[in-house]
């Protein structure tokens, strides 16, 4: 008896993995019909990873493994953008209404704003949450009433998993990363100096000036390793050496440092 009772039991775990398993390979393919829908949309690859908060890489591979599944090719591709093949484009037709089905169905059950709750804990640059987050935290307050918010507000690199963070703001370009980031906006740059600074070693009119003048240097690790502007000058980058008598590691000091005339920032 207690031996059929564990053959009965076996069986049950086994039938049990195959449902889990076909879920899966359900859910695997209205991913890549969502990611290769998205690419046709978007004309390549890299605004698609972009508007999916995927790695490039993740929405390439998948739309490959989506080929090698149906055994037809569904994409032109050049190196600037992609176009669906003939095939490709009939494919996308009947996908297209299939993520929209899958998410209608699944919008059903989503949480409402205030059934939101729990403590969020975000990472960002210091002067982005005194000017630009912690002024607006009131539309946020109102949107989701029972969540609490945790603000780091440094200019460290952190770690996110030992420090407990679930999500980071950064001003930079992530060419390659592990992180799942997305785009979210645009920061102006502007090189820029006190008045008294100016009035005593005049103002830089080129790329060129910016040898004889001082720079105000921002280091996230001390020393710094270099003393560098960096800009456009004919809409291509340039990196012109200049001198630096203060360092810095965090906005505030550096904003500090032009006001009070040590150089430009």
């Amino acid at each position: 008896m207690k031996h059929g009772l564990s053959c009965h039991s076996d069986n049950q775990a086994i039938l049990d993995i195959i449902r889990q398993k076909r879920r899966t390979i359900g859910m695997d393919r209205i991913q890549q019909m969502q990611v290769f829908v998205q690419v046709v949309e978007s004309g390549n690859f890299t605004r698609a990873a972009e508007a999916l908060g995927l790695p490039r890489s993740t929405v390439s591979s998948t739309v490959q493994s989506l080929e090698d599944r149906l055994g037809v090719q569904l994409l032109q591709r050049t190196t600037r953008v992609v176009r669906p093949t003939q095939e490709g484009v009939q494919f996308a037709d009947t996908a297209r209404d299939l993520v929209d089905a899958f998410a209608q169905a699944e919008g059903q059950f989503r949480l409402r704003h205030d059934d939101i709750s729990g403590r969020l804990r975000v990472d960002m640059p210091s002067r982005i949450a005194r000017r630009l987050v912690i002024p607006h935290l009131h539309e946020f307050r109102a949107r989701y009433p029972a969540v609490t918010l945790e603000i780091s507000a440094t200019d460290r690199m952190i770690d996110l998993v030992s420090e407990g963070i679930d999500a980071v703001v950064r001003l930079a370009v992530l060419e390659d990363s592990e992180l799942i980031c997305r785009r979210i906006g645009d920061v102006p740059m502007l090189t820029c100096a006190g008045a008294g600074y100016l009035a005593q070693y005049g103002t830089p009119l080129t790329p060129a000036d910016l040898a004889d003048h001082h720079l105000v240097n921002y280091a996230l690790r001390m020393p710094a390793l270099s003393s560098e502007w960096e800009g456009l000058e004919g809409g291509r980058e340039i990196t012109v050496a200049m001198q630096s008598h203060l360092c810095v590691d965090n906005a505030e000091s550096y904003v500090a440092g032009a006001l009070y005339g040590h150089g430009l920032i």
